[in-house]
């Protein structure tokens, strides 16, 4: 990573870089992007070593608040280490885009479709007057195999 905006940082710099507007916002974009990353990791990596001191102090004085309070930061730096991985996994060239799933085991999809469906459903008009109007219907965006159809839900 560092290596890589080590070289988009030089690309930065040349003069003729802007002569090409998409090509110069796409460096700027990803150099950004890594230089947000890197800052992250340096964080971490030093609250890490903080938490590690913490331990060793708390244990070396038996203080045992200390000891509480750098179990919270490493329960805090297990969260931060496991949401980096899930960022790590969808960094490819793809994941920015938004996605279409195919659920195909009966079990676990239907409870998934309905989660699907009360997070990203859609409201289509029927009729604005009268008692006889239909009540408001909703198209599910996600596309499933036939047996999982979105039906319209009242």
């Amino acid at each position: 990573m560092r290596k890589e905006a080590d070289g988009l940082r030089e690309r930065a710099g040349e003069p003729g870089l802007w002569e090409d507007q998409e090509q110069a916002q796409a460096v700027t974009r990803r150099l950004s992007y890594l230089d947000g990353e890197l800052a992250r990791l340096e964080g971490l990596h030093r609250r890490l070593e903080d938490t590690k001191t913490m331990f060793e102090l708390a244990d070396s004085y038996h203080d045992e608040a200390a000891r509480e309070e750098a179990s919270r930061d490493l329960a805090y730096l297990r969260k931060e280490i496991d949401q980096l991985e899930i960022r790590t996994l969808l960094s490819g060239e793809y994941d920015a885009r938004e996605a279409l799933i195919t659920a195909r085991t009966r079990a676990a999809s239907g409870r998934l479709m309905k989660k699907i469906r009360r997070q990203d459903t859609t409201a289509t008009s029927g009729p604005a007057t009268g008692s006889s109007a239909a009540p408001p219907r909703r198209r599910c965006l996600v596309r499933t195999p036939r047996h999982l159809a979105c039906p319209t839900m009242a």
